[in-house]
C-alpha cells in the first residue's frame, strides 16, 4: 500500500519505526508524552497490556505508543487501533503503521487506522470494538476556537483577538472522558500522560471521568523513563519538554462496576 506523505524526518524506538511529516497539522510530529507513554509501556509490560489485548490509541498523531504496544509487547495485544481526526495527520498515521506491519507472520499484531472524534466516539463504533486499554497522549486541552469565514479552516488561537469571526470556547476534556467510557470495557483501563502547565485541563478532566463512573489514579513518570524521553525529544519537531509530564491511570470505579454487574444480572 502506498500512502503520499512528504516525509520531514525519521525516528526509531522501542523496535518502532516513525517518520514526521512536512506538514503543518501538529499530528504529523512526535511530543514528548508519547515517547512517555511508550516508554511506559515497555517499562510495565505486561502489567498494562496482556496478550490477547484489544487495545485504542486516541489523538495518537504519529503512533508511537500505539505501535508500540503492537511491536515491543511480548505476548502481544491482538489487535490495535490507531486513531486521529485530522487527514494530514491520518495520512501520515497510516506511512507509519504500514511502516511496523509484518505481513504473513500470524503471531503478529493487527494494526487499523481510522478516524476517531471525542465530540461523537459512538460514530466510530462500527470500526472501533470496546477495548481492554486506551492510550492516550496530550489530548487534554481546553481554548478558544474559530473558524474563518473565508476558508472554512479550523485554527485556535489563545487570544480571541488574533483571529476573525465565530469564535468558541471548547472543552475538549469532557468529551475525553466521554471517549473512554464509551470505548473502555467494565475491566478495561486507560493510560494517559497530560501537560502540566494547561491550567485547569487535568482537573477538569477527572471531573469529568469522576462523573461518569471512572476513577483517575495520577502519579508521574519515573525518572529512568523522563531521563530516557528527554534524550529523545531532544531531536524531534515538536519533542517538548519531558519534565513534570502527568501520569493518569483511569478505571472504572467499584462502584460503576458494581452498577454493571447489577444491571447484567437484571437483564
Amino acid at each position: 500500500m502506498s500512502v503520499d506523505v512528504e516525509v520531514r524526518g525519521s525516528f526509531e524506538a522501542h523496535g518502532v519505526r516513525l517518520h514526521e511529516a512536512a506538514g503543518n497539522s501538529k499530528g504529523v510530529g512526535i511530543w514528548s508524552a508519547s515517547l512517555l507513554l511508550a516508554d511506559y509501556l515497555v517499562e510495565h509490560r505486561p502489567a498494562v497490556i496482556r496478550e490477547g489485548d484489544v487495545v485504542l490509541e486516541i489523538g495518537a498523531g504519529c503512533g508511537l505508543p500505539g505501535l508500540t504496544a503492537a511491536q515491543a509487547i511480548h505476548p502481544p495485544p491482538s489487535h490495535v487501533y490507531l486513531t486521529d481526526i485530522d487527514e494530514e495527520t491520518l495520512r501520515n498515521l497510516e506511512l507509519n503503521a504500514e511502516l511496523n506491519r509484518k505481513p504473513g507472520d500470524s503471531n503478529t499484531t493487527i494494526i487499523t487506522v481510522t478516524a476517531l472524534d471525542f465530540d461523537s466516539p459512538e460514530a466510530s463504533s462500527s470500526v472501533i470494538p470496546k477495548v481492554d486499554v486506551v492510550l492516550a497522549a496530550d489530548v487534554l486541552y481546553s481554548g478558544m476556537s474559530c473558524t474563518p469565514i473565508s476558508t472554512g479552516a479550523d485554527f485556535t488561537f489563545d487570544d480571541p483577538l488574533l483571529g476573525p469571526d465565530e469564535w468558541r470556547y471548547y472543552e475538549n476534556n469532557k468529551n475525553v472522558a466521554q471517549t473512554l467510557n464509551y470505548f473502555l470495557k467494565p475491566s478495561g483501563k486507560a493510560v494517559v500522560i497530560a501537560q502540566p502547565t494547561r491550567g485547569d485541563d487535568v482537573p477538569q478532566f477527572i471531573k469529568a471521568a469522576a462523573e461518569l463512573g471512572l476513577s483517575v489514579t495520577v502519579g508521574t513518570p519515573s525518572v529512568a523513563s523522563m531521563e530516557r524521553s528527554a534524550s529523545q525529544a531532544a531531536h524531534l519537531r515538536f519533542g517538548g519538554d519531558v519534565e513534570g509530564q502527568i501520569l493518569l491511570v483511569v478505571e472504572r470505579s467499584a462502584a460503576a462496576l458494581d452498577s454493571s454487574a447489577e444491571k447484567f444480572s437484571r437483564e
